[in-house]
């Protein structure tokens, strides 16, 4: 009779390892999924910054240019940058499916490569005033409306995830009370 109630105690400790250890493992795999989602959006968000960042820099260094072929060069640049964008886009719609802001992302990039592309063939023999003016006015605006819906993206993305890590942290918890 007491073999038989060792026995019992030690199979329900094995058993409790064992569900212990798949629980840890379930568990273990969604904080990672957690992270990846997360890393991924953040970097799509990181690299559409950096282009928004780098387009604006290479719209002004083309008016301040003496260069005779900084049209060719600007053209292959915004071209250049334009497919970076559309990639990360792509990474980031990838991970935010139906989300508003990504939405309105697609829309003012849309409108900022559809302003940028013809600068290098429509406004090469304007001068400094009317650069600048063009800068200030069509550049810059659309620029911090894109850096806007970036911050609000990353922002979201920061509060899903504390939201998720705290549901996360409760699940470990119901599981750990199950096996007590």
């Amino acid at each position: 009779m007491l073999r038989l109630g060792y026995a019992a105690v030690i199979s329900i400790l094995v058993f409790s390892g064992m569900e212990a250890y798949r629980i840890q493992g379930v568990a273990s795999e969604q904080h990672v999924g957690i992270y990846r989602q997360y890393v991924k959006q953040d970097e799509a968000v990181s690299r559409l910054r950096r282009i928004n960042w780098l387009t604006g820099n290479y719209v002004r260094d083309y008016f301040l240019s003496a260069n005779p072929d900084r049209s060719a060069n600007l053209r292959a640049q915004i071209q250049d940058l334009k497919t970076q964008s559309l990639q990360a886009f792509g990474d980031l719609e990838q991970v935010n499916t139906g989300d508003s802001s990504v939405l309105s992302l697609k829309v003012k990039l849309r409108e900022y490569w559809a302003k940028l592309e013809p600068i290098p063939k429509s406004m090469a023999a304007i001068g400094a005033p009317v650069a600048y003016q063009f800068i200030q006015h069509e550049v810059v605006p659309r620029r911090s409306r894109i850096s806007d819906i970036l911050r609000q993206i990353s922002d979201k993305a920061q509060a899903t995830l504390q939201k998720q890590e705290l549901e996360f942290t409760g699940k470990r918890h119901d599981a750990v009370r199950r096996l007590l």
